[in-house]
Protein backbone atom coordinates (compact mmCIF):
# COMPACT_ATOMS: atom_id res chain seq x y z
CA UNK A 1 0.00 0.00 0.00
CA UNK A 2 2.65 2.25 0.59
CA UNK A 3 4.43 1.65 -1.84
CA UNK A 4 1.56 2.32 -4.15
CA UNK A 5 0.69 5.62 -2.80
CA UNK A 6 5.22 6.42 -3.37
CA UNK A 7 4.89 5.56 -6.95
CA UNK A 8 1.79 7.98 -7.12
CA UNK A 9 3.09 10.65 -5.21
CA UNK A 10 6.37 10.66 -7.67
CA UNK A 11 3.85 10.89 -10.94
CA UNK A 12 2.01 13.42 -9.20
CA UNK A 13 5.29 15.83 -8.64
CA UNK A 14 6.51 14.84 -12.25
CA UNK A 15 3.29 15.92 -13.44
CA UNK A 16 2.73 19.46 -11.49
CA UNK A 17 6.59 19.95 -12.19
CA UNK A 18 5.50 19.64 -16.01
CA UNK A 19 2.12 21.65 -15.83
CA UNK A 20 2.76 23.65 -12.91
CA UNK A 21 6.69 24.83 -13.61
CA UNK A 22 7.71 23.91 -16.98
CA UNK A 23 4.45 25.05 -18.89
CA UNK A 24 4.19 28.63 -17.59
CA UNK A 25 8.20 29.04 -17.50
CA UNK A 26 8.46 28.33 -21.22
CA UNK A 27 5.61 30.63 -21.97
CA UNK A 28 6.92 33.51 -20.08
CA UNK A 29 10.27 33.42 -21.73
CA UNK A 30 7.83 32.49 -25.41
CA UNK A 31 6.37 35.72 -23.97
CA UNK A 32 9.63 37.48 -23.45
CA UNK A 33 11.18 36.99 -26.94
CA UNK A 34 8.04 38.11 -28.60
CA UNK A 35 7.23 41.89 -29.83
CA UNK A 36 4.80 43.42 -28.27
CA UNK A 37 2.64 44.88 -31.53
CA UNK A 38 -0.54 46.17 -32.65
CA UNK A 39 -2.90 44.01 -33.61
CA UNK A 40 -5.74 46.23 -33.84
CA UNK A 41 -6.50 49.76 -34.67
CA UNK A 42 -9.21 52.34 -35.56
CA UNK A 43 -8.78 56.17 -35.68
CA UNK A 44 -9.80 58.31 -33.20
CA UNK A 45 -9.95 61.54 -34.97
CA UNK A 46 -7.62 64.55 -34.24
CA UNK A 47 -6.67 66.31 -30.54
CA UNK A 48 -8.52 69.37 -29.83
CA UNK A 49 -8.06 69.66 -26.20
CA UNK A 50 -7.81 67.39 -22.57
CA UNK A 51 -8.82 68.16 -19.14
CA UNK A 52 -7.56 66.00 -15.77
CA UNK A 53 -9.78 65.30 -13.05
CA UNK A 54 -8.26 63.38 -9.69
CA UNK A 55 -9.93 62.12 -7.14
CA UNK A 56 -7.58 61.12 -3.36
CA UNK A 57 -7.02 57.24 -3.70
CA UNK A 58 -8.19 57.40 -7.40
CA UNK A 59 -5.43 57.66 -10.56
CA UNK A 60 -6.41 60.57 -12.85
CA UNK A 61 -8.34 60.57 -15.30
CA UNK A 62 -8.49 62.58 -18.35
CA UNK A 63 -10.96 63.55 -20.95
CA UNK A 64 -9.68 63.58 -24.18
CA UNK A 65 -11.74 65.66 -26.93
CA UNK A 66 -10.92 64.65 -30.34
CA UNK A 67 -12.41 65.98 -33.81
CA UNK A 68 -14.53 62.64 -33.23
CA UNK A 69 -16.14 63.46 -30.02
CA UNK A 70 -14.46 62.60 -26.45
CA UNK A 71 -12.58 59.66 -24.54
CA UNK A 72 -11.40 59.33 -21.02
CA UNK A 73 -8.14 57.35 -20.69
CA UNK A 74 -6.27 56.62 -17.15
CA UNK A 75 -3.53 58.87 -16.53
CA UNK A 76 -2.53 62.43 -17.93
CA UNK A 77 -2.57 62.72 -21.91
CA UNK A 78 -1.61 65.43 -23.79
CA UNK A 79 -0.66 66.20 -27.31
CA UNK A 80 -0.30 68.79 -30.43
CA UNK A 81 -3.93 70.75 -31.09
CA UNK A 82 -4.56 68.52 -34.71
CA UNK A 83 -2.30 65.27 -33.73
CA UNK A 84 -3.99 62.41 -35.28
CA UNK A 85 -5.20 59.88 -32.27
CA UNK A 86 -6.01 56.44 -32.49
CA UNK A 87 -7.29 53.34 -30.43
CA UNK A 88 -5.16 50.59 -30.00
CA UNK A 89 -4.69 47.06 -28.93
CA UNK A 90 -1.62 45.08 -28.37
CA UNK A 91 -0.27 41.46 -28.53
CA UNK A 92 0.79 41.57 -24.82
CA UNK A 93 -0.92 44.83 -23.09
CA UNK A 94 -4.31 44.34 -21.55
CA UNK A 95 -7.25 46.56 -22.99
CA UNK A 96 -7.69 49.11 -25.35
CA UNK A 97 -5.14 52.39 -25.52
CA UNK A 98 -5.58 55.63 -26.70
CA UNK A 99 -2.28 56.57 -28.58
CA UNK A 100 -0.88 59.71 -30.77
CA UNK A 101 -0.57 58.02 -34.15
CA UNK A 102 2.93 57.03 -34.61
CA UNK A 103 3.99 57.91 -31.33
CA UNK A 104 3.72 54.23 -29.15
CA UNK A 105 5.22 56.24 -25.52
CA UNK A 106 1.99 58.15 -25.41
CA UNK A 107 -0.21 55.26 -25.44
CA UNK A 108 -2.33 55.56 -22.28
CA UNK A 109 -5.65 53.02 -21.35
CA UNK A 110 -9.09 53.48 -22.22
CA UNK A 111 -11.07 54.36 -18.41
CA UNK A 112 -14.41 52.51 -20.22
CA UNK A 113 -15.26 50.36 -22.75
CA UNK A 114 -15.38 51.62 -26.57
CA UNK A 115 -18.32 51.40 -29.26
CA UNK A 116 -16.23 51.55 -31.96
CA UNK A 117 -14.93 49.31 -34.61
CA UNK A 118 -11.30 48.09 -34.78
CA UNK A 119 -9.41 47.20 -38.13
CA UNK A 120 -6.95 44.17 -38.01
CA UNK A 121 -3.04 45.06 -38.43
CA UNK A 122 -1.15 43.08 -40.86
CA UNK A 123 1.07 41.85 -37.54
CA UNK A 124 -2.01 40.33 -36.44
CA UNK A 125 -1.78 37.49 -38.72
CA UNK A 126 2.39 37.21 -37.85
CA UNK A 127 1.95 37.30 -33.97
CA UNK A 128 0.33 35.56 -30.94
CA UNK A 129 -2.12 37.62 -29.31
CA UNK A 130 -1.45 36.56 -25.52
CA UNK A 131 -3.77 38.90 -23.85
CA UNK A 132 -6.68 36.85 -26.70
CA UNK A 133 -5.91 33.70 -24.60
CA UNK A 134 -6.31 35.21 -21.38
CA UNK A 135 -2.04 34.39 -20.91
CA UNK A 136 -1.25 37.98 -19.59
CA UNK A 137 2.53 37.83 -18.07
CA UNK A 138 1.04 38.31 -14.63
CA UNK A 139 -1.12 35.34 -15.21
CA UNK A 140 1.73 33.10 -16.10
CA UNK A 141 3.71 34.64 -13.30
CA UNK A 142 0.77 33.79 -10.96
CA UNK A 143 0.53 30.15 -12.09
CA UNK A 144 4.17 29.63 -11.91
CA UNK A 145 4.32 30.96 -8.63
CA UNK A 146 1.65 28.41 -7.54
CA UNK A 147 3.28 25.84 -9.66
CA UNK A 148 6.72 26.19 -7.56
CA UNK A 149 4.35 26.09 -4.42
CA UNK A 150 2.85 22.89 -5.10
CA UNK A 151 5.46 21.25 -6.40
CA UNK A 152 7.34 21.90 -3.53
CA UNK A 153 4.30 20.08 -1.35
CA UNK A 154 4.79 17.48 -3.36
CA UNK A 155 8.11 16.68 -3.48
CA UNK A 156 8.13 17.10 0.25
CA UNK A 157 5.37 14.59 0.32
CA UNK A 158 7.18 12.53 -1.86
CA UNK A 159 9.97 12.68 -0.16
CA UNK A 160 8.59 11.97 2.80
CA UNK A 161 6.51 8.93 2.19
CA UNK A 162 9.96 7.47 0.24
CA UNK A 163 11.97 7.77 3.23
CA UNK A 164 9.00 5.96 5.53
CA UNK A 165 9.17 3.10 2.77
CA UNK A 166 12.97 2.93 3.28
CA UNK A 167 12.74 2.54 6.85
CA UNK A 168 9.91 -0.17 6.74
CA UNK A 169 11.77 -2.27 4.02
CA UNK A 170 14.96 -1.91 5.86
CA UNK A 171 13.73 -2.90 9.16
CA UNK A 172 11.72 -5.66 7.81
CA UNK A 173 15.11 -7.35 5.99
CA UNK A 174 17.05 -7.73 9.17
CA UNK A 175 17.05 -10.54 11.06
CA UNK A 176 15.63 -10.95 14.65
CA UNK A 177 17.60 -10.64 17.31
CA UNK A 178 18.87 -13.81 19.18
CA UNK A 179 18.03 -12.96 22.88
CA UNK A 180 19.95 -14.86 24.90
CA UNK A 181 22.42 -15.29 28.54
CA UNK A 182 25.21 -13.19 26.29
CA UNK A 183 22.92 -10.38 25.11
Amino acid sequence: MLRAAVRGLKWLFIAILFGGVALPAALLIWQAVTPNVVIQRAGAGRFVSASTSSAFFQPSLTTVATTQGSLIVVGLFSAPRNQPLEIVEWSQTSGLQLCAVGRPDTCLLLAGAWAGTLRPTAARARTFNFQGHGLAGSNVGLWLFLGCIVTLMAGVGWACADAQLEDKTDSSCEPPAIEGPGT
